[in-house]
C-alpha cells in the first residue's frame, strides 16, 4: 500500500506536471478577446525570442459569428479596412499586417471585400532590442457587418520572453497562413500573364490550371476599387488561358482627369488580386 506521504509526492508532481503543460502549451498564444459578431487572438510562432532574434512571426487570428463578415484591406464600395493599434506595446519597433484574398459581398446595391469564419492574418514584427522580452499590447479596430455595421475593438495581449527562440505549436498554421497572402504574379496552378488598362477597363491576362469557374479578380485604380464582376473572355483553343475584363466606372472615371490622355491613369497604380478559391497571385503595375 502506498503511504500518505508518497501518495500526496506523486499528486502534488502530477499538479506540477500538468500546471507547467498548460501554460508552456499556451505560452505562444493570447487570450480570446471576444464580441458578440467576433472573436480575436494572436499566435506567435515562437515560444520565447532567441538571444540575437529581432523579429517574430506571429498571426492575428478572427473568428466571425454566423452570417457576419468583415473587410479586407480595400474594403471595396463601402466599410473600413481593420487595422491594428499596438502603441503600448513593449520593444516592438514596428508591426506589419498581411491580409489574405478576400471575397465579394453585396451590401445592397454596392459590392464589397473581406471575409467571413475564420481568417487569419500574418503578422512581420520587428523588435527594438533583439533578443529582449517583448510585449504585444494590442487593439484590433475593425468593422463587422450583417444586417447593420457595427465598429469592434478588441484588445489583445501577449507577451514573449528571452530564451532559446524555439518555434511554437503554430509555426506550422502561420507558415501556411503567409502560403494565402497574394505577394506574387506567378503559382503553379494560378499566373497573371499580363495588366493592361484604358480608360473603360482593366484587363488581366490569367493562366489558371483548375479554370476559371472559382476565380474571381480584385482591381484597385489608384487607391479605388472596382466593383464590377470580372468578366472572362476564355482562349478557345487553351481553356486554361483567359482575358478578365473589368469595367471602370464612371464615378471612378470622374477621380481621375483622363481627357484626351495618352496614358488614362498616368501617375497611379493598378493593383490586380487574383483568387481561383485556393490559391492567390496579385502584380502592382505603376503608370509613370
Amino acid at each position: 500500500m502506498i503511504e500518505y506521504t508518497s501518495m500526496k509526492k506523486i499528486i502534488l508532481s502530477l499538479f506540477a506536471i500538468l500546471t507547467y503543460t498548460s501554460t508552456s502549451a499556451y505560452a505562444a498564444e493570447s487570450s480570446w478577446a471576444s464580441s458578440e459578431q467576433m472573436q480575436a487572438k494572436i499566435l506567435s510562432a515562437h515560444e520565447s525570442i532567441g538571444s540575437d532574434q529581432s523579429t517574430i512571426n506571429a498571426a492575428l487570428q478572427t473568428r466571425l459569428a454566423p452570417g457576419w463578415h468583415s473587410y479586407w484591406r480595400n474594403p471595396g464600395e463601402s466599410g473600413l479596412p481593420p487595422k491594428i493599434v499596438w502603441d503600448n506595446s513593449e520593444n516592438i519597433e514596428d508591426i506589419t499586417m498581411h491580409f489574405p484574398a478576400p471575397k465579394r459581398f453585396q451590401e445592397l446595391d454596392l459590392t464589397t471585400f473581406g471575409y467571413d469564419g475564420d481568417v487569419m492574418y500574418p503578422l512581420d514584427i520587428t523588435l527594438k532590442q533583439a533578443g529582449k522580452d517583448a510585449v504585444l499590447d494590442i487593439t484590433l479596430e475593425t468593422m463587422v457587418c450583417k444586417d447593420i455595421c457595427l465598429p469592434i475593438n478588441l484588445p489583445l495581449k501577449l507577451e514573449l520572453k528571452s530564451g532559446e527562440g524555439a518555434d511554437s505549436k503554430h509555426r506550422t498554421i502561420i507558415n501556411y497562413a503567409r502560403e494565402k497572402i497574394p505577394d506574387s504574379v506567378e503559382t503553379p496552378q494560378l499566373k497573371i500573364e499580363n495588366v493592361t488598362i484604358t480608360k473603360d477597363a482593366v484587363v488581366t491576362s490569367i493562366t489558371s490550371k483548375r479554370g476559371f469557374a472559382r476565380t474571381d479578380i480584385f482591381t484597385e485604380v489608384g487607391g479605388f476599387a472596382l466593383g464590377s464582376d470580372p468578366q472572362f473572355q476564355i482562349n478557345e483553343n487553351d481553356r486554361s488561358r483567359a482575358n478578365a475584363v473589368v469595367p471602370i466606372s464612371e464615378d471612378i472615371q470622374a477621380e481621375f482627369d483622363t481627357s484626351g490622355a495618352a496614358l488614362p491613369y498616368k501617375g497611379h497604380n493598378i493593383r490586380v488580386t487574383v483568387t481561383d478559391g485556393r490559391h492567390a497571385v496579385e502584380q502592382i503595375v505603376e503608370l509613370d
